[in-house]
Formats: structure tokens, sequence, C-alpha cells
């Protein structure tokens, strides 16, 4: 729809110049002075055209934006939630709670959580510190 009016607007604006070019400027206040305010009219109305148009590309430019840094936020902190990265660079499981020693633990905190950690020391920070360590 939009395109439909920019065209009209555009082939308006084209005949406007061509009658403009095809009519001899006079100094007087007869017919040449409503073509060429209709042609400045039409040229304005484009220009208007155009600013709206742009003004709505760039909303929708920001609202897709703003989607993106969302999902990526999520993305993080689903990625965060269950993991970090150590010293080393590693990705590791944070703590958590089980009714049994779980695979790939290095041991047990205070609290009840079992950790995954590659490093004793630091181990188990916020859960009450080491209460057994099987990794070595």
């Amino acid at each position: 729809m939009r395109q439909i009016r920019l065209l009209a607007l555009a082939i308006i604006l084209a005949f406007s110049s061509m009658a403009l070019g095809a009519i001899p400027q006079h100094h007087s206040s007869s017919g040449s002075s409503t073509h060429k305010s209709s042609g400045k009219s039409a040229e304005k109305t484009l220009k208007a055209e155009r600013k709206r148009q742009e003004k709505e590309d760039r909303q929708r430019l920001k609202a897709q934006q703003k989607a993106l840094k969302e999902q990526e936020k999520r993305a993080r902190s689903e990625h965060r939630s269950d993991y970090y990265i150590n010293v080393n660079g590693h990705r590791v499981h944070r703590p958590m709670h089980a009714d049994s020693f779980p695979d790939g633990a290095a041991g047990e905190c205070k609290d009840g959580s079992f950790t995954f950690s590659e490093h004793k020391r630091g181990a188990c920070s916020g859960h009450g510190g080491v209460r057994s360590w099987v990794r070595r």
C-alpha cells in the first residue's frame, strides 16, 4: 500500500515537473504560479510520506533490536543458571542438590549440595564450605 502511495506521488510530481517545464514562466500571477504551487505541494507530500516511512522503519528496527537483545539475555541467563566458567576457562556445573552423589561431582558442600569444581579452593563458596572432597 505504501509503495502504491509513493508511486502515485512520484507520478504526480513527475507530471507537475513536466507541466512546469512546458509552460513558459511569466511574471504575471496567472496559471503558472498555480502549477508551481501544485508541484511544490506534491514535493512536500512526497517528502512527508518519505519521512513517515523512515520513522516507521526506525521504530520497527528498534523493536527488532530490543527483541533480539531480550532473546540473547534470556539465552545467557539460562546458560548461566546451571554452569559457570572457572579459572582455567572450563565450563563447570554449579553446585546442585541431589539425593545421591551425582556422576562427575568432586565433593559435597556443608549445605548438602554437591560441587563439580576442579579445584577445592573456592569450591562450595556460598554453600557453607566443603564437607567432603573426592576428586584428587
